[in-house]
């Protein structure tokens, strides 16, 4: 894996029903979706989630990173790039 580090768009929707966790992240260049408590738990949990589900995939079939942002999916929502370290959880190190 060339580049360890990558930057993703995500999409972050406020839900005010579901008053725990009311932040839908959808992760689009994973098909992936979590939640958060804010939109800073959100974008947290983006991170953990795309470093997490890397370690299942071959590094060469990884999404390229991408600065694009994606047309919000819905009214309101936030749309923002999150950094992540793909090599986080392969190398069994967890830094926080």
């Amino acid at each position: 894996m060339n580049d360890r580090f990558r930057v993703y768009p995500v999409n972050i929707s406020y839900e005010p029903d579901d008053t725990d966790v009311p932040y839908l992240v959808t992760i689009p260049l994973f098909d992936g979706v979590t939640q958060g408590v804010s939109v800073a738990d959100s974008m947290r949990m983006a991170r953990d989630y795309i470093e997490l589900v890397s370690c299942d995939w071959d590094p060469d079939d990884l999404p390229a990173g991408s600065t694009d942002l994606p047309v919000p999916l819905h009214p309101g929502d936030l749309v923002v790039l999150v950094d992540v370290d793909l090599n986080r959880y392969r190398q069994g190190i967890e830094v926080l």
